[in-house]
């Protein structure tokens, strides 16, 4: 097993989240109000995992931090391939195993199938509908409301689009689709958004700033084949990696 730690005397102990990965033998640590990533399959060995949840319990412990455990959770992401794992415990404490967390407004479920954080932007959108039904019984111009309407709804939408709109199920995108058809309705406007274009725009966008800067994380991903022209499709066994955002830009730019 190999690994990162990254440790800071800022960070915030009541805000943790552990997040167990699948599907590799190594395991990540990081430091994002601490986390702990550890990726596992279904015959490996979760000793290695709960050992370096206990380092990190013991480093807070030597540096005066009181981790709260009932702030602090667990999920198991993809739990068919991880199998029935133990529990973590901090101190004999049970650290509680959700099934989905939000992390930085993208709510992400076990399954990533981000069904969940869907339901969140509808909920959302719901209720701005209310706004921008009171500024056309104001009489205000077409042009503000579409402004209001880019402002206040579609900005929710595509904030981490790029991250989350490939995975969810058809039915949840039908539900996002009807509540953009009912904005622009109510804006009186004929064109048929397409949340699929707003998607793909969004991608693109991604992965020029990502081809734009070598420093980039992602940089890597986007081979180039001998032609120069078209870029290497990775090889994706499961449909929650081909319908990432690596996978997806690639596509849309090789059709180019």
């Amino acid at each position: 097993m190999s690994g990162l730690t990254t440790r800071s005397p800022n960070l915030n102990p009541t805000a943790q989240v552990h997040l167990r990965a699948v599907s590799a033998h190594q395991s990540c640590f990081t430091c994002f109000n601490t986390a702990i990533l550890s990726l596992l399959h279904h015959n490996s060995d979760p000793s290695l995992y709960f050992t370096e949840v206990n380092k990190l319990v013991q480093w807070c412990d030597e540096h005066y931090l009181v981790i709260n455990t009932n702030k602090t959770e667990e999920i198991v992401l993809d739990p068919r391939s991880v199998g029935d794992r133990t529990a973590l415990s901090k101190h004999s404490r049970e650290i509680k195993q959700v099934t989905s967390y939000r992390c930085l407004g993208i709510h992400l479920n076990n399954l990533f199938s981000f069904n969940d954080h869907v339901d969140y932007v509808c909920s959302r959108l719901q209720q701005r509908l209310y706004f921008l039904r009171r500024l056309r019984v104001f009489g205000v111009s077409q042009k503000i409301l579409f402004l209001f309407y880019q402002a206040v709804l579609e900005s929710i939408m595509r904030y981490g689009m790029a991250a989350w709109f490939g995975n969810p199920s058809a039915q949840s995108k039908s539900k996002l689709q009807r509540l953009v058809q009912t904005a622009m309705k109510v804006m009186g406007g004929t064109e048929n958004l397409s949340l699929q274009a707003i998607y793909e725009q969004s991608v693109l966008r991604q992965a020029q700033g990502v081809l734009s800067d070598p420093s980039h994380i992602l940089y890597t991903e986007f081979k180039l084949l001998p032609s120069g022209r078209r870029y290497t499709i990775p090889t994706c066994r499961l449909n929650c990696f081909k319908h990432s955002f690596v996978p997806t830009p690639i596509t849309i730019l090789n059709s180019f």
